[in-house]
């Protein structure tokens, strides 16, 4: 008896931060995807997996907002208020605030663990999304 494998429109590759965001975001243009990761994934309360930060753009905090996760995430989110960028032990430096630009942050600091567990849910979630173990 042959059996029928199952096939899918994407295949994401790897199921870090950047491969969860894209399976999330492909999952939720309506296509069917497959996400392969080598290495089993820690459980979602091993917090000491990862220690970790990430800085978020503005533009990645509204896909989150789009996904429905942005609230959950936002309890631990440092705004990025301010950036100085400085080479060494050079007197100039270049100084961004963002009130020169608006009243939002230019983005925000979460941790990998916070993200990655919300971003795992969030697939979870999707009947159209399939993890798998290489």
């Amino acid at each position: 008896m042959v059996k029928k494998q199952k096939t899918h429109e994407i295949v994401v590759v790897g199921g870090g931060l950047a491969g969860l965001a894209q399976a999330g975001l492909l999952a939720r243009a309506g296509f069917d995807v497959a996400l392969l990761e080598a290495a089993p994934l820690p459980a979602l309360d091993e917090k000491d997996y990862d220690l970790r930060t990430t800085a978020l753009s503005f533009a990645s905090k509204n896909i989150l907002e789009d996904f429905g996760v942005w609230p959950e995430l936002s309890r631990g989110a440092c705004p990025i208020l301010d950036i100085r960028i400085a080479d060494g032990e050079q007197a100039g430096f270049l100084h961004f605030d963002h009130q020169e630009i608006g009243n939002q942050p230019f983005g925000w600091v979460v941790e990998n663990f916070a993200l990655r567990r919300i971003l795992t849910q969030f697939l979870q979630n999707r009947a159209n999304v399939q993890t798998q173990r290489t």
